[in-house]
């Protein structure tokens, strides 16, 4: 399914686990667009916003740590833990490469 404002809003209603991953591509250091309403949370819902080193991209995300990675906010469950790659470098890096691998082949082998 394409992401939008509709689905996403559609989709936390059933949804007990809502996990941001938009990236603000633009340039570096830019802001993510923010994809997620309060109003559309079920209480009980945990919300993980990976982007929040960018921006963020749920609205009511704030960056975290993992000595303190949680925060409620109406009954929703907020983790938004900066840079949580960081927290698995070896894992992250072994994600990363097999993710971008294939490109980088495929770029290779076109001279």
């Amino acid at each position: 399914m394409v992401s939008s404002d509709y689905m996403i809003r559609d989709l936390v209603k059933t949804h007990d686990l809502i996990v941001g991953a938009v990236f603000g591509a633009r340039c570096q250091g830019a802001e993510t667009d923010h994809a997620r309403y309060a109003e559309d949370d079920a209480p009980g819902t945990v919300l993980v916003d990976v982007a929040v080193d960018q921006g963020g991209c749920i609205e009511t995300c704030k960056p975290t740590t993992h000595e303190d990675p949680t925060y409620i906010i109406d009954d929703v469950v907020h983790y938004c833990v900066a840079n949580m790659p960081g927290a698995v470098p070896y894992t992250s890096t072994l994600a990363l490469t097999n993710a971008t691998l294939p490109y980088c082949i495929k770029l290779a082998g076109q001279g």
